[in-house]
């Protein structure tokens, strides 16, 4: 179905082979992309919109896992 959230039993596995440096500009640009969804998700008023967002971040935090790096939570420990 277009425009919604593919089903995640269906997806397909692809192996992906990255350098050193690739690697870490990904994982790099994953942390900001994912610190970013947090702020929008926030900010979201419309629920739909929001929980697409919430799963869209824990697909991209599953990735960043995968790729050997813990998210990070951004939270004020102070």
């Amino acid at each position: 179905m277009i425009g919604t959230m593919a089903d995640e039993s269906t997806e397909q596995q692809s192996a992906l082979t990255l350098t050193a440096p690739e690697a870490a500009a990904l994982k790099l640009a994953l942390k900001s992309y994912i610190t970013g969804l947090r702020s929008e998700i926030g900010h979201t008023e419309r629920y739909e919109f929001r929980e697409e967002l919430k799963h869209e971040r824990a697909l991209l935090e599953r990735v960043l896992r995968r790729l050997g790096e813990e998210p990070t939570n951004n939270l004020c420990t102070w």
